[in-house]
């Protein structure tokens, strides 16, 4: 799904695409985001290879390996294993976004990561590559795109349209009907209030509350919206 502006009508997701139950998963990164992943994976009963890092913080976390730098991949092919991606999202940083779409581009798929404690309605639509954590809720009729993170208590009210590569922070409060266009960052305990739209690449600080649409590539410290720097 990709929204370019808060007024561009979504597409169709698949309803939950991506379940790793039939193949094993192997973890991009080894820093805390890949860490609370692997957690995730593991409460949910998957299958969880290790991780593979270029820089490794570590050699295991529990029992998890980490098994290598992306040369690991080589030893499967895109149809023996599933990815998660386990790098975090920051502000003004696109690491995420490029290592999702560089690994996709080579055939390789990412699975949903959705911990067993969060709630997820009847009739929503969520894409491949989807992360849900601990105590986060998503309504009916909520569509969530690819490779977004709903982060640990979030939730998203019925009917919110979430673009691809977002990330809605722990805390974080979407409304009843909120469109969020691609790479938008909903910061810690911010909420958006029902119906309104978010521009692509624009960031919601932590403890915002935001009352009327906002066009893209946009920072929101306070109610005044100011030009974000560019994103590398």
């Amino acid at each position: 799904m990709t929204l370019t502006s808060p007024s561009d009508a979504p597409s169709s997701l698949p309803a939950r695409a991506g379940l790793s139950k039939d193949r094993p998963v192997l973890i991009l990164g080894t820093g805390g985001h890949a860490r609370v992943i692997a957690d995730t994976l593991l409460a949910a009963g998957e299958d969880v290879l290790g991780f593979t890092d270029p820089a490794p913080q570590f050699g295991h976390w529990r029992h998890l390996p980490c098994l290598g730098g992306d040369e690991v991949l080589r030893e499967y092919g895109v149809d023996e294993v599933l990815l998660a991606n386990g790098i975090g999202f920051l502000p003004f940083q696109t690491l995420r976004e490029r290592i999702y779409r560089q690994f996709t581009d080579l055939g390789y798929r990412f699975t949903q990561v959705i911990h067993p404690s969060a709630v997820i309605a009847a009739g929503t639509e969520i894409a491949a590559g989807v992360q849900i954590l601990a105590g986060a809720i998503v309504q009916t009729g909520c569509r969530i795109g690819e490779n977004s993170l709903l982060n640990t208590a979030a939730s998203a009210d019925h009917d919110c349209v979430v673009a691809e590569h977002c990330h809605i922070a722990p805390g974080a409060t979407l409304c009843g009907g909120v469109r969020l266009a691609r790479g938008v960052l909903i910061g810690t305990k911010a909420a958006v209030i029902q119906e309104i739209a978010v521009g692509a690449d624009t960031i919601i600080g932590a403890g915002v509350t935001l009352t009327r649409s906002i066009s893209a590539d946009q920072v929101v410290r306070s109610p005044v919206p100011v030009t974000a720097p560019r994103r590398r």
